[in-house]
């Protein structure tokens, strides 16, 4: 009988031991991240420049990364600061439904402050979206940074020109012969 119940318990460690090493011994796979997320996937200007007084046309590409879920309800507001004014119509663009692994293009025309100074500046893009995920509603947001270069034309600027002897203030208009050498 001692033999028998000592039987008994070894079988009943072992079935303890084996059985989740069988059900549960395969390596566990790696998560993936179903949740959708919009980045950047193109930006293009009508040119490599705009001046100050210009306007430029601006060519946006969101990509959806999940290979999984749409997004819906894209609601994407652009800014581009004092420099960069949306050009005429509203600084927002709504897209219905942006498919898995799909990207949405739209296109905005920009007008360049004539106050900009030369440098870059940068057009930010805020969408918010929202995802079904297991019958869920889920709402998210991404913030996006792209940049447009401003270039200053060359210019010079005189407070006064003195020729002959004779001072011509800048506010005044006065006939002379000069020579640019």
């Amino acid at each position: 009988m001692k033999k028998l119940s000592t039987i008994t318990a070894l079988l009943a460690a072992l079935i303890l031991v084996f059985i989740p090493v069988l059900s549960f011994g395969a390596e566990p796979q790696p998560s993936q991240n179903l949740s959708p997320a919009l980045i950047a996937a193109g930006f293009t200007a009508d040119k490599s420049s705009v001046s100050p007084g210009e306007t430029v046309k601006l060519d946006f590409k969101i990509k959806n990364t999940s290979s999984v879920l749409d997004v819906r309800n894209v609601n994407i507001r652009l800014s581009g600061g004092e420099a960069l004014i949306v050009n005429g119509g509203s600084d927002s663009v709504y897209a219905d439904k942006i498919a898995k692994n799909a990207t949405y293009s739209f296109s905005k025309t920009f007008y360049c402050s004539p106050q900009a100074a030369g440098g870059v500046y940068p057009v930010a893009l805020s969408a918010t979206y929202e995802y079904f995920d297991g019958g869920e509603k889920v709402s998210q947001s991404a913030e996006l940074s792209m940049s447009v270069r401003v270039q200053q034309p060359e210019s010079v600027a005189f407070g006064q020109i003195a020729l002959s002897g004779q001072s011509v203030p800048v506010n005044q208009e006065q006939d002379c012969a000069f020579s640019v050498i």
